[in-house]
């Protein structure tokens, strides 16, 4: 019976990482990814940023999640040869005067100057409704997550460390030297099942919640916006002259589905940016 190190159940950005780790320790591991639209690496923003944009505070240890999550993805880039990483600025958009001068008193901060600019950016795009400018906040961007999950998937097909099929709980078995399914023998196994994790039988009973977010893409010729634009909502450059604007945040939904709910209130925010 083959022996392998690791069973990784689920394939997205959680996933990718963890073999990444154990490819960089010389580990054998196995995926078992069925694949769906739905999953939340597949049709995210991509979006990083490191402040807390509400508060203009810093996320937890954001200097050191910053430097390791780049280098991880520049990492990715170069084995895959494939670009993930979009570095873009956010521009937040600033509200009131008040807000502007607050901008320049919280980016002197010695936890956020590596962040944020002090500069307020005046509006220069007749097609953005900004009368009192702009903060810029640096180090951000986009990861094209849905690419980077196509690219990896490919990638870990043709080293035969994936299987493209769902993962059967029921068919796991325990015995002294590890656990046994479909005839391989692992030593450990590791589920990066995300919200899935509320349909394993091994970990349903954790307290998690499910977040749904929804986002709209505009087409905006006129736009000409290459940077992402923070407001009610975020304005996110794909290229072509199209635009990810969103997002939403729900807790209770019935289906994964979009809906014309999310997409009007959505649409009604942008229309106060641009």
């Amino acid at each position: 019976m083959e022996k392998i190190d690791f069973l990784i159940v689920g394939l997205g950005l959680s996933g990718i990482s963890f073999c990444e780790q154990l490819d960089a320790g010389q580990h054998s591991f196995l995926v078992y990814e069925k694949g769906t639209d739905a999953s939340a690496s597949t049709v995210a923003g991509g979006l990083y940023n490191p402040i807390v944009l509400k508060k203009f505070t810093p996320i937890w240890n954001a200097s050191e999640q910053s430097k390791t999550a780049m280098g991880f993805y520049n990492q990715l880039e170069q084995k895959l040869e494939t670009q993930f990483d979009f570095k873009l600025p956010v521009l937040r958009k600033l509200a009131n005067a008040q807000e502007a001068e607050l901008w320049k008193e919280v980016s002197q901060k010695e936890v956020l100057k590596e962040f944020l600019d002090a500069e307020v950016i005046s509006n220069e795009n007749q097609h953005i409704n900004a009368e009192f400018g702009f903060g810029k906040v640096k180090q951000t961007g986009r990861i094209d997550t849905a690419r980077l999950v196509q690219i990896y998937t490919a990638y870990l097909k043709t080293k035969q460390r994936l299987i493209h099929e769902k993962f059967e709980y029921a068919n796991i078995e325990h015995t002294s030297d590890g656990v046994i399914y479909q005839n391989k023998i692992f030593r450990f196994v590791v589920f990066c099942e995300g919200c899935g994790l509320l349909q394993n039988p091994f970990f349903n009973y954790l307290p998690l919640v499910e977040n749904k977010g929804e986002l709209i893409q505009i087409v905006a010729p006129e736009l000409q916006l290459d940077k992402i634009l923070k407001g009610p909502v975020f304005i996110i450059p794909i290229g072509k002259n199209r635009y990810l604007a969103g997002t939403t945040y729900e807790h209770q939904f019935t289906n994964r589905l979009p809906t014309a709910e999310a997409k009007d209130f959505i649409i009604s925010k942008l229309k106060t940016m641009v």
